[in-house]
């Protein structure tokens, strides 16, 4: 499966961080029609029989959390106004698995 992801994500961008098995950070330099990009592959996916959620922000972490809430797509473009009304219980599940996926990225490194 990680393979298959890679070599769709690169079609989008360059600039492409396997940040860990399952989930990639994509740094995109041309931010036109990007949720119609992102979406084209993630039907691409789904034609390989994997289900994606993607996304797209300014920052990483907000990008993360936009893409745990994603069906499949969810551009953000301020993160004050999207995170605000988020429950903070929903904060809490994003940055238990955020964290959880950093500390095997860091046990990998070290």
């Amino acid at each position: 499966m990680g393979e298959i992801l890679l070599q769709h994500v690169f079609s989008l961008s360059p600039y492409v961080e396997a940040t860990a098995p399952g989930v990639c950070t994509i740094q995109f330099t041309d931010k036109r029609n990007l949720t119609a990009k992102v979406s084209r592959v993630i039907e691409q996916l789904i034609k390989c029989e994997i289900i994606a959620q993607a996304g797209i922000a300014p920052l990483p972490d907000t990008s993360f959390l936009a893409a745990h809430l994603a069906q499949p797509v969810l551009e953000i473009d301020d993160a004050k106004e999207f995170l605000a009304p988020l429950p903070i219980e929903t904060l809490a599940i994003a940055s238990d698995r955020w964290l959880s996926l950093n500390r095997k990225t860091i046990n990998k490194t070290a």
